[in-house]
């Protein structure tokens, strides 16, 4: 009799554990948690610009801030968090598409330079000073906002919205520009205003997915590269 009652709690935890009270505290454990990514749609910058934005950053007090890499120079067209595996595989097929009739992208410098962050800007502590360069801001380059440009972003966002990438109330406003540096300590703005800016216009053909790893360190996902031309073009 006790070698029958035991193999029913056997069965009953065990081989059976898929049904009942058992098997329903199984399924209900926490499972864990599917991996996702933070990426951005770029576009990368032709080297000549590169080479432009290197020289300005020479001109940049380096004991207080980091430098952004060459390599790592882009405008962001599109961020875009925590994209499941599924999801980012139909992002790439998306964006095969639609870029494969696309030419390249006109990259105007507008001449002017700019600060700010977005990772302190839910910190109640940061308060944005147009006057101070503070702790974790980025300098930033600023584009022309030209039709190519806006149409590009407004798709990139539509396709987002539809795929429950982003919400429907997404309303974060497109300001093109190029990251150089990042601020390691709080400074006074003035001698941004003495950097000059030649206003160039270069056109830019690839088009990358970042992968962001922190708030500011991503790299290029090798796998996803688009346009692999790149020329200069000088106003």
């Amino acid at each position: 009799m006790k070698s029958v009652i035991a193999l029913g709690l056997l069965w009953w935890f065990g081989l059976g554990a898929g049904t009942g009270e058992a098997g329903a505290l199984r399924r209900t454990r926490p499972q864990p948690a599917p991996v996702t990514k933070n990426m951005f749609v770029s576009i990368e910058i032709p080297a000549k610009l590169q080479h432009q934005l290197e020289t300005l950053q020479k001109k940049l007090p380096v004991e207080m801030l980091s430098l952004q890499e060459r390599a790592q120079f882009h405008v962001t067209l599109l961020y875009i968090p925590n994209i499941s595996p599924e999801k980012e595989a139909a992002l790439k097929t998306y964006l095969r598409a639609y870029f494969s009739e696309k030419k390249g992208v006109t990259l105007s410098l507008s001449g002017a330079i700019a600060h700010g962050s977005w990772t302190r800007a839910s910190d109640p502590a940061y308060h944005y000073d147009v006057a101070r360069l503070q702790r974790d801001e980025q300098i930033r380059v600023e584009l022309i906002r030209n039709p190519d440009l806006q149409t590009w972003r407004q798709d990139l966002v539509a396709y987002a919205i539809s795929q429950g990438l982003l919400p429907e109330t997404y309303s974060q406003p497109f300001n093109p520009h190029i990251t150089i540096a990042t601020m390691k300590t709080d400074t006074s703005a003035t001698y941004l205003e003495a950097l000059k800016i030649p206003q160039r216009t270069y056109v830019g053909y690839l088009v990358t997915l970042q992968v962001e790893s922190t708030s500011t360190s991503f790299a290029v996902d090798q796998q996803f590269v688009l346009h692999k031309r790149t020329r200069h073009r000088r106003k």
